[in-house]
């Protein structure tokens, strides 16, 4: 009976022994299973974090016409949001506008928080899944990507102006129309660049149309004259904007062509003609109508009526009755009555006997 309890307690330490390496290889197999799916799990969730804070690229900021706007390339995948901030030279922190929080990109107009035209600036592009949630004072991205410095002065493009010329009697008349730039504050219309930025000079390139020499005029009003030019010539030109202490000009107007006057085929000479001739022909009809009024005047004066009895009576002569008979002591003969004429009329007689 002790032989037996001795042979299977023997048997079970012998069993214990060998059976306890493999319990304890396939424990620690199944325990490095666990931990290389934890680890693949977490590498894979902090893959997916670092693509949601990965900042985006090519922050730059462009400007045209003081339109200052700051562009990025969006982070590839996924739908971000993105904070812009910029910090100029001169001030202590970085400023932000609210329109430029929390937006879905790729670019956000920061004209009215850059600094002044020569004032180097930069501008910062940070992702945020909760920048929509940020008040402007708090809440910072976890990742920022910068633009280089940018300077106004240097780096903004001034657009084309608006060119119209007319011929005067004295050369040309120009007239130059500024392109617009941003209000002087938000929510305000668009204003002329020369309001923006008082003291825009006006550089004007002229040559005589058919020719290569050209003449270089500075002006500092967008109106101005053209002077000393040939009469009945074509001048042509074309003018660019230099803001007083920038380093570049702006991009040149369309080309003008103006024929100034004194040329025989100048609109100016042809009006004129045009005057002249017309007065010539009314002239004319004045001086005709004029001449036929006269000879029908006179042909009137000169015209006697026609008689309407062969023995017209005086105007100043009264009717008077049948003539009575009587007897007058100057007749000698019968009376007067009998001694009418069949005609009614007196005989004639002789005066001799009255003496």
């Amino acid at each position: 009976m002790a032989t037996t309890v001795w042979q299977l307690a023997w048997i079970v330490a012998t069993v214990v022994q060998h059976a306890s390496p493999m319990s304890r290889k396939s424990l620690l197999n199944h325990r490095l299973m666990d931990s290389t799916l934890a680890f693949n799990q977490l590498s894979a969730k902090a893959k997916e974090t670092t693509q949601l804070t990965e900042g985006p690229l090519d922050v730059r900021i462009t400007s045209l016409d003081l339109k200052h706007v700051v562009e990025w390339t969006p982070v590839p995948g996924g739908q971000n949001l993105y904070t812009v901030e910029v910090f100029c030279e001169g001030r202590s922190e970085w400023k932000r506008t609210a329109a430029c929080v929390g937006i879905p990109g790729p670019s956000c107009d920061a004209s009215y928080i850059l600094g002044k035209p020569w004032q180097p600036c930069w501008a910062r592009v940070g992702v945020d899944p909760k920048a929509g949630s940020m008040d402007l004072g708090g809440g910072e991205p976890n990742i920022w990507t910068y633009s280089r410095d940018f300077i106004a002065s240097r780096d903004t493009l001034i657009s084309a102006p608006s060119v119209k010329a007319w011929a005067t009697q004295r050369g040309l008349l120009v007239a130059v129309k500024d392109p617009l730039s941003p209000g002087p504050s938000p929510g305000l219309a668009p204003q002329l660049l020369g309001h923006a930025l008082p003291g825009l000079a006006y550089l004007v390139t002229l040559w005589h149309h058919g020719t290569n020499s050209e003449d270089f005029l500075v002006f500092e009003k967008s109106q101005f004259e053209l002077l000393d030019l040939e009469p009945g010539s074509t001048y042509c030109l074309k003018v660019q904007i230099s803001p007083d202490g920038w380093e570049q000009l702006g991009e040149p107007s369309r080309i003008t062509c103006v024929e100034t006057q004194g040329g025989t085929h100048s609109p100016d000479f042809l009006i004129l003609a045009a005057l002249v001739a017309g007065s010539l022909v009314i002239l004319g009809v004045l001086l005709t109508c004029f001449g036929v009024a006269l000879r029908q005047f006179f042909r009137k004066r000169n015209t006697v009526a026609p008689l309407h009895s062969k023995h017209p009576q005086s105007p100043s002569l009264t009717t008077v009755g049948p003539l009575q008979t009587t007897h007058s002591p100057f007749l000698h003969g019968p009376s007067a009555s009998s001694q009418l004429s069949p005609t009614g009329h007196f005989p004639a007689y002789s005066l001799e006997g009255l003496v």
